[in-house]
């Protein structure tokens, strides 16, 4: 598929991998800057399908897309869903961890180099490996992405000083196009993460966080007994409309008094 890919054909390609109609709102908007080859950052809220802004460009483009992923259990996750739900299970994606045994984790490699991989997950602390950099120079990488990209911010909240050698690997491989996608940044946490990759005249793709099926309130409490009655009362009435809930609390000792009055509350409907 050529860079300047018509919608048209974006949207066969989206239903041919994933299986979808329609894409949701600025995804299109972000792949298109993908398969033209541009640095991009994404700021869209968690559900929105951030994931897929960059996934469906590795799925129908050439070569490997790498991502930076800072926790074991998601990139397994992606993955694992890939394989189940799309046409990944043939097209090819992988993970490399330190979960994985030296053998495993040379094959990924040898994957790799051989050009059969279109996607690979990676924590930030490979980049430290000469045996990654080596095979990443050595391989058609066509897109880096990094993933939860607020991490390489020092102004974001879950700041990971492993992100801060992103810049510097993606100077040793020759800075290939850079993706960068996350559910928070502020415009000060937007900018650190554009200075901080080196991007370069990137689109900023920016989705609405609004959310018109969540209602928020505050309601105020004079002691621990007033706002146990108050939680008494609501309960059931939550209860009768379906679904599921979660009370947050702050101490163990609040936690069973909470479900205590829960359970109270709760019994007429059995």
């Amino acid at each position: 598929m050529s860079a300047a890919a018509s919608s048209t054909a974006l949207h066969e390609k989206l239903q041919e991998v994933f299986g979808f109609g329609e894409f949701r709102h600025l995804q299109e908007e972000a792949i298109q800057a993908a398969l033209d080859g541009r640095d991009c950052l994404v700021v869209m809220p968690t559900g929105a399908g951030k994931s897929l802004t960059f996934q469906l460009p590795a799925a129908i483009g050439d070569g490997v897309t790498v991502v930076i992923s800072p926790l074991i259990a998601l990139m397994r996750d992606q993955i694992i869903g890939l394989r189940e739900r799309t046409a990944f299970a043939e097209i090819g994606a992988a993970y490399l961890n330190s979960s994985q045994s030296p053998s495993e984790q040379r094959d990924i490699l040898t994957l790799v180099q051989a050009g059969k991989l279109k996607l690979l997950y990676v924590a930030p602390e490979r980049l430290r490996s000469r045996a990654f950099l080596e095979t990443v120079r050595a391989a058609n990488l066509v897109r880096f992405v990094v993933d939860e990209a607020h991490c390489i911010s020092e102004w974001g909240h879950d700041f990971r000083p492993d992100y801060l050698s992103i810049s510097d690997f993606l100077e040793q491989i020759g800075h290939p196009p850079t993706f960068a996608v996350t559910a928070t940044a502020t415009i000060r946490v937007q900018d650190s993460i554009i200075h901080n990759l080196k991007m370069r005249d990137p689109k900023v793709v920016v989705g609405g966080f609004n959310r018109p099926n969540l209602h928020f309130s505050v309601v105020r409490s004079k002691n621990d007994i007033e706002r146990g009655n108050r939680l008494a009362k609501a309960l059931p009435k939550l209860m009768v409309r379906g679904g599921s809930g979660l009370i947050y609390v702050s101490t163990r000792k609040q936690c069973d008094q909470v479900a205590e009055i829960a359970a109270q509350a709760l019994a007429p409907l059995g």
